[in-house]
């Protein structure tokens, strides 16, 4: 403590301070008032955050995570509200309880917090709205639970959002992506107004009706999982308007018609799976010479004809790929796998064949 306050004669800007092992975080840090950075991470601190840390008025980063923290987040930085420089929070990974203090929102400028892995729980704070310049908020892996405030809809430079395994429930909110959890509904069309979102993600979950056609004014989307929901009706012609789409998951869904020969506009697409729906029709051939696409899925479907040749088709496997359509042409398949000639048995490849074990 006494070499932290004689630092504070010299009036650091960035204090580091990596695997020293100084449980628990000294108080007298408070007292280095004019500290842009901190930086105490992957060390084995112990003990709460203490208050002192919101008198550090200048500070703009502030890095807890790989820690073995713990107690309440509104009795540890409830100061925090006089932190109007801070753009980075870092407490992820340690062991904080409770439920995330209502003065959070006041930190205006935050462009990222990350609270995931911890013990947090309660309904998340409709404060949270207040964060205008927020780009990532991760809360993963807590103990979260209740409705998902609206209020989030308001962060429109959020770019990155991760709620998964956690309790929520309830209707599913307008402008989220939630993996893992319970919720219902359908996606509502104002999903098109988050035009920087980069990765929307909501698979596993009971999310009924259809895919708006909005979701193609998302033309910053690299990834879109909505993969195991209820989602019906045909696929719209309007994801092919996500030129930076490079993963698109829609399988374990009720969804019909065909696939969209829109999709041959994604030339960053490198995945594809739309197996376990109910699509029929022909496979378009521009699919086959989309240069970044490695790895398709189109099984447990009612698709027909032939199947393209080119890149895309090339080592597909009759397993991985085709089983349960009305496929034509040649396919690469590991018919010395015995699993994959025991779910073959009655499955027809090409008119009037059946594969036998």
């Amino acid at each position: 403590q006494k070499i932290i306050t004689n630092l504070d004669y010299l009036a650091p800007v960035v204090f580091f301070w990596e695997r020293c092992l100084i449980p628990p975080i000294p108080p007298v840090i408070g007292n280095l008032s004019s500290l842009q950075f901190l930086y105490l991470y992957q060390n084995n601190l112990i003990g709460a955050i203490p208050k002192s840390l919101g008198n550090l008025t200048n500070l703009i980063e502030l890095a807890l995570s790989n820690n073995q923290l713990n107690g309440f987040i509104p009795a540890s930085i409830d100061n925090l509200r006089n932190l109007s420089s801070l753009q980075f929070l870092y407490l992820y990974q340690n062991n904080l309880t409770g439920a995330i203090l209502k003065s959070l929102g006041n930190l205006t400028n935050l462009i990222k917090l990350v609270l995931s892995e911890n013990q947090l729980s309660g309904a998340i704070s409709v404060s949270i709205g207040n964060l205008s310049n927020l780009r990532d908020l991760n809360l993963l892996e807590n103990q979260f639970s209740g409705t998902i405030p609206q209020e989030i809809g308001d962060l429109k430079k959020l770019a990155s959002l991760e709620l998964d395994y956690n309790q929520f429930s309830g209707p599913l909110p307008e402008l989220l992506y939630l993996n893992n959890n319970e919720f219902y509904g359908e996606l509502s069309s104002n999903w098109g107004n988050c035009k920087l979102l980069q990765i929307l993600m909501l698979a596993k979950n009971n999310i009924t009706g259809g895919i708006p056609p909005e979701i193609g004014n998302l033309t910053q989307l690299h990834t879109l999982d909505l993969s195991s929901n209820y989602l019906s009706g045909e696929i719209p012609k309007a994801i092919g308007k996500l030129a930076q789409l490079s993963e698109l998951g829609l399988s374990q869904n009720l969804f019909t018609g065909e696939i969209p020969s829109e999709f041959q506009s994604l030339q960053n697409l490198g995945t594809l799976d739309l197996s376990q729906n109910n699509l029929s029709g022909l496979i378009p051939k521009a699919l086959a010479e989309m240069p970044g696409l490695l790895h398709i899925n189109l099984s447990f479907n009612n698709l027909e004809g032939p199947i393209p040749s080119g890149r895309a088709f090339v080592n597909l496997t009759l397993e991985e790929s085709f089983l349960l359509n009305l496929l034509s042409g040649m396919v690469t398949s590991k018919l010395n796998s015995a699993r994959a000639l025991r779910r073959l048995e009655s499955g027809r490849i090409s008119s009037g064949h059946t594969l036998k074990s």
